[in-house]
């Protein structure tokens, strides 16, 4: 090589370069990989779609088109399932190039080639072996790998083809239902789970219904209102071999009230149980559900007591102050055991996050009204039902479900045409106050606080303002003492100390609650609050009397000047703060010296209150 042409390959590298190999092509490597599936890829097409002959035509209208569409090309193939990303037409490319190229060595690629238990790697490979042998994959429920894509198929071109929704309308035939309530199957419970853009919670809600079922008759029927459409798929291949799951797509969104007339109406049991798709039911939740409606005419609907997932109550029934006054969630934010307060379980409304009605109850004044739109139909149903049938509800607070609440999208939108319409419809038939309730719980009404006023309707929302009356204890050891209400923080789990003192002071004649999950205004209800050093670290609250139960040699003592009370063991540590209402145990399990520590701290507590608020 001359050195003139050296030189010239140094200035123009490119020029002389050989050249680089073709990137490899993803659309071709798509249409080679054997994965794409016509028959399925066909019954997802929207009705502007050209009819796609080949497998060809069906690769070119995807790249154009179908992934900004939210097709999915084989039913063993999910972009949502195994990527969490934004499913733009761009990313849905990315994803399914990585997986055609082979660059993509660990990824589960759809529900039904995951294990039900533990997530399978699946990488391109692996995937196109389980499809060659899918004839004998076992999918669960004696449906074989190839089966439960046939049926795939089946269910998606079946929802495609003939939506059961009217646009936003559910188009119930209501005479139809009527006519044909005899053929609904006695004792058979049909649970109704709506849902919009969301597969995750909503297969952990049919899941704990599921799990949860002891053997009973159950079918569920999942509502997809108008999600995209990989939710339809996902959930559909998710229960695609349990034979009690049914997914019906609308195409548009029907709202709450919309979603679940349709499920009224498509289901076969003689009780329906209402389920949002953030709620989940807890161990041993229907029997106590079921036995109320079996012996109780009179009650026209049950509710679990609803939980907050830190525990706290999200609601315990729906309570009235009279006219003008919305409706709100009895006991909300309170922490448990104030339900086992309740004297009364009766209501004039519950809750349809978590509702178990007979469907001839629900057929009979046509469902929901769909003028709703994601608010107040529930309370508006039990005021119809009401008025129609007489009889009421019942809150069963055996029977125990958790509520996420609110975790729809656009949940909220609606409120002010929601509350607009509820009022207007009601007024002067409001049901009467339910202030008594509080009152027997040991609460009063002390006012109502506006937290929120709605010009366009002149709507005032607000809470009340609750006050705990001041008792003493009528008899027992601890006689002529001030009752009263004690909070024990919980944080780790359960303490044997905690769990000792709560006994200790029922005892005593005292009111225990456990908190957990932050704080509430109801919080304000507490006269002392007790934080234990296993917990640490923990923050005194305002404006109530805190005590630090401390183990002996806990590091977490050096709080304890915040505190107005220490429990120890510890000599040297109580001995630093003499100015505080200090308790000396030798044995934090012993009975006698704990129920003298009690009576030492109900009196400064006592005495502390009386200096904030008057005696």
């Amino acid at each position: 090589m001359s050195e003139f042409t050296s030189r010239v390959r140094r200035l123009l590298p490119g020029r002389f370069a050989p050249p680089a190999p073709a990137a490899p092509d993803p659309d071709a490597a798509l249409l080679s990989s054997g994965l794409f599936d016509l028959d399925y890829y066909r019954a997802q097409l929207p009705a502007h779609a050209p009819r796609l002959e080949t497998v060809e035509d069906a690769v070119a209208y995807h790249i154009a088109s179908g992934r900004a569409e939210n097709l999915s090309f084989s039913p063993f193939v999910e972009v949502a399932w195994w990527s969490d990303e934004e499913l733009t037409a761009d990313a849905v490319a990315h994803l399914e190039s990585d997986l055609v190229l082979g660059y993509l060595r660990h990824a589960t690629t759809s529900p039904l080639t995951a294990d039900r238990d533990v997530d399978v790697d699946v990488s391109l490979l692996a995937l196109q072996a389980l499809i060659g042998d899918a004839d004998r994959v076992d999918v669960g429920g004696g449906l074989s790998l190839a089966d439960a894509g046939r049926r795939m198929t089946r269910l998606v071109a079946d929802a495609y083809a003939s939506p059961p929704n009217e646009g936003a309308r559910s188009n119930v035939d209501w005479d139809l239902a009527r006519s044909s309530a005899a053929t609904r199957v006695p004792g058979r419970v049909s649970v109704l789970i709506p849902t919009y853009q969301d597969w995750r919670m909503t297969t952990d809600a049919v899941r704990s219904v599921l799990a949860e079922c002891d053997g009973a008759d159950i079918e569920v029927m999942v509502i997809d209102n108008g999600s995209a459409p990989h939710v339809f798929r996902l959930l559909t291949g998710l229960f695609i071999a349990d034979t009690r799951v049914h997914v019906i797509r609308c195409d548009v969104n029907t709202n709450f009230a919309g979603g679940m007339n349709r499920g009224i109406a498509d289901s076969t049991g003689e009780y329906v149980l209402l389920l949002n798709n953030d709620a989940v039911v807890r161990d041993g939740w229907l029997d106590p559900l079921l036995r109320v409606l079996a012996e109780s005419a009179d009650v026209l609907g049950v509710q679990p007591l609803l939980l907050y997932p830190n525990g706290r109550i999200q609601t315990a029934g729906t309570v009235f102050l009279g006219e003008r006054v919305l409706p709100w969630h009895f006991l909300a934010g309170h922490p448990r055991e104030d339900a086992g307060r309740m004297r009364r379980l009766d209501f004039s409304a519950v809750t349809a996050a978590v509702m178990m009605l007979r469907a001839s109850t629900l057929i009979d004044v046509e469902g929901f009204d769909e003028g709703y739109v994601n608010g107040y139909e529930d309370v508006d149903l039990c005021l119809r039902l009401a008025e129609r049938q007489g009889g009421g509800f019942r809150v069963v607070p055996e029977s125990i479900a958790v509520h996420a609440e609110g975790s729809s999208p656009g949940r909220s939108r609606f409120d002010t045409a929601n509350r607009k319409r509820f009022l207007e419809r009601w007024r002067g038939r409001f049901p009467a106050s339910d202030a008594e309730r509080y009152r027997a719980i040991g609460v009063v009404i002390d006012g109502y606080r506006t937290v929120a006023f709605h010009d366009e309707a002149r709507i005032v929302e607000g809470v009340p303002i609750l006050r705990r009356t001041r008792t003493t204890v009528a008899s027992g050891p601890a006689s002529g003492l001030p009752s009263l209400r004690w909070a024990l923080t919980a944080h780790d789990g359960e303490d044997v100390r905690r769990e000792r003192l709560a006994e200790i002071l029922v005892e005593l004649g005292q009111e225990v609650v456990t908190t957990r999950g932050g704080v509430h205004p109801s919080d304000n209800l507490d006269d002392i609050v007790v934080a234990f050093t296993v917990d640490a670290p923990t923050t005194p609250r305002a404006a109530a009397f805190n005590v630090l139960v401390s183990a002996e040699s806990s590091s977490a003592f050096d709080a304890a000047a915040l505190f107005d009370a220490v429990v120890s063991t510890d000599d040297s540590r109580v001995a630093a703060f003499a100015g505080q209402a200090v308790v000396r145990v030798t044995d934090l399990a012993d009975h006698d010296e704990m129920v003298d520590a009690v009576r030492t701290i109900v009196a400064a507590a006592a005495q502390d209150r009386d200096r904030r608020y008057g005696g």
